[in-house]
C-alpha cells in the first residue's frame, strides 16, 4: 500500500542537529514531533523537519541554515535575495542577480556560480567573495556532498518557481562517488546524474533559462512564509513510481497541475501503462494529487504566520469557500477548528 507521508533522509536533521547546543535539540524534536531515538531511521517526514528548520534557524538566526552557504546569512536574508530575484525579466537574469545579492551579503561565502556557452549554461558553487581557489576548495570539501546537491536543487526550484514553470535540466554533476540518496536526485532534477565528475554543477539548455519571471513581489509574501516546506525535495532511496510522480506533481498549486499524459510523458511512459503501475502501488493518480494538497495545507496551518487566506492562495483556489469546502471533505472539520483543536491562532 502507498504510504501517504513525505519524507526526507534523516541525514538531513543529523545535519541541524550537529549545529544546535546539545542541550536543546532534545526538546526541538519533541515540538516537531519527531522521535528522540532517529539514528536508526532512513527518513523523516517532510512536515515534521520542516517545523524542526523553522526553529533551528529562529534559534540560530541563520536564514540559510543547512544549506551549502559557507558562512550564516542573517534573519531577513532569504526574503531581500527572492526580491532582488523577481524584479528581473527571465530566469538567468534571476539567477544572475541571486549571486550578485550574496556577494554583497556579509556572512555568506558560496553562491551559484553562473557559466555560459553558445548552447549550455552551467550553474555550479563558487565563491561569493574574494578567495583563493585553494581555500575556496577547501570550504567546499567541509560541505557534504549531499548538502551541495541540495542547495543546488533548491536554487534549481527557486527559480522554477519564480518563472511558474519547470525548467528542463541537461545532466548534474556530481564530484562524488554514487551513493543512493546521491543518485535520487536524478528524479528531483529529471535528468541524469554523472558521479566522480571533477566539480558539482546543474547544466541547463540556454533556452531554458530564457523562462520569463512570472511570480510578482505580492506572490513572494506567502511564498516566504511557507518556507521551507516549499523549497523542501522529496529525496529518499525510493524508486516507485508513485514517488517519482509526487516529485513532478511538486507542491506548487498556485499554478496548472500537470496532467497525468504530461506526467507520463515526463517518465517515458503510456498513460495506460503509468496507471497501471500507480494502481500495482496501491494508488492513483488522482490520490497523489490529493494527498499532495492535504499534506501542503495541513503543513501550512501549523505555521501561525500564515493567514487562512494566504494558505488558501496557496493552495490554489480562487475563494474561501472552495477551499473550506474542499478541506472539510479532508479532514471532517474546518480550517478554523482545526487550528483550534491544534491550539493555534484562526488568523
Amino acid at each position: 500500500m502507498y504510504e501517504a507521508v513525505d519524507k526526507v533522509p534523516v541525514a538531513y536533521l543529523s545535519d541541524l542537529i550537529g549545529l544546535l547546543p546539545d542541550s536543546e535539540w532534545q526538546s526541538m524534536l519533541d515540538t516537531a514531533g519527531l522521535p528522540q531515538d532517529f539514528a536508526g531511521l532512513k527518513t523523516v517526514p517532510v512536515e515534521n523537519y520542516a517545523r524542526f528548520y523553522r526553529a533551528a534557524v529562529l534559534r540560530l538566526g541563520n536564514d540559510f541554515l543547512g544549506l551549502p552557504a559557507g558562512g550564516v546569512a542573517p534573519p531577513g536574508a532569504f526574503r531581500m535575495l527572492c526580491l532582488a530575484m523577481v524584479h528581473t525579466p527571465n530566469a538567468q537574469r534571476a539567477l544572475k542577480r541571486g549571486a550578485e545579492f550574496l556577494d554583497v551579503l556579509r556572512g555568506v561565502a558560496i553562491k551559484p556560480g553562473y557559466h555560459a556557452d553558445r548552447d549550455q549554461v552551467m550553474i555550479a558553487p563558487a565563491p561569493a567573495r574574494e578567495m583563493r581557489p585553494e581555500d575556496f576548495a577547501r570550504l567546499l570539501s567541509e560541505q557534504s556532498p549531499l548538502n551541495i546537491l541540495r542547495g543546488l536543487a533548491a536554487w534549481h526550484y527557486l527559480v522554477c518557481w519564480m518563472a511558474a514553470q519547470r525548467l528542463a535540466v541537461l545532466r548534474v554533476d556530481v564530484a562524488a562517488p554514487s551513493d543512493p540518496y546521491l543518485a535520487y536526485y536524478k528524479h528531483i532534477f529529471q535528468a541524469p546524474i554523472h558521479f566522480d565528475q571533477p566539480q558539482f554543477r546543474v547544466v541547463f539548455r540556454r533556452s531554458a533559462l530564457q523562462a520569463r519571471i512570472r511570480r510578482s513581489e505580492e506572490d513572494l509574501k506567502s511564498f516566504i512564509k511557507s518556507c521551507p516546506y516549499a523549497l523542501m525535495h522529496v529525496a529518499g532511496n525510493d524508486e516507485r513510481t508513485s514517488s517519482q510522480v509526487a516529485i513532478l506533481l511538486g507542491r506548487d498549486f498556485r499554478s496548472q497541475t500537470p496532467s497525468l499524459d504530461s506526467i507520463a510523458d515526463q517518465l517515458n511512459l503510456s498513460a495506460s501503462t503509468l496507471h497501471r503501475q500507480l494502481k500495482s502501488e496501491g494508488t492513483s493518480f488522482k490520490e497523489i494529487k490529493d494527498r499532495l494538497r492535504k499534506n501542503a495545507c495541513t503543513n501550512y496551518l501549523l505555521q501561525p504566520d500564515l493567514s487562512l487566506t494566504e494558505i488558501g492562495e496557496l493552495m490554489g483556489f480562487d475563494d474561501m469557500s472552495s477551499f473550506y469546502r474542499s478541506f472539510k471533505r479532508w479532514f471532517g472539520e474546518t480550517p478554523t477548528s482545526y487550528r483550534a483543536r491544534l491550539g493555534l491562532s484562526a488568523a
